[in-house]
């Protein structure tokens, strides 16, 4: 997964490599304009995927929490079971 702190690192460094590539002047011209709105898109497409990451884990998580939980009913009724089939079998001898 990506962290909200590796994003920002990123899209700086980005910003950074475009400002150095392209020379530091006063002003940005058109073209780093474009080339940083294209960053910024970037960044919260990223952080929308996250997010949306995020979200699928904790549903998933939930359902693995449900699934374990049944499983153990489950293993419980099986001794049950079991206990009397052995029960009924020692009985009937």
């Amino acid at each position: 997964m990506i962290s909200i702190k590796k994003l920002t690192i990123f899209v700086a460094s980005c910003v950074l490599t475009i400002a150095v590539l392209d020379g530091c002047t006063k002003y940005a011209d058109l073209d780093d304009l474009e080339k940083l709105e294209e960053a910024k898109q970037a960044a919260i497409s990223a952080e929308a995927e996250l997010n949306q990451t995020k979200a699928e884990e904790k549903r998933l998580s939930g359902e693995i929490k449900a699934l374990k939980l049944e499983l153990k009913e489950v293993e419980e009724e099986r001794e049950v079971v079991k206990r009397r089939v052995a029960a009924a079998g020692a009985g009937s001898e």
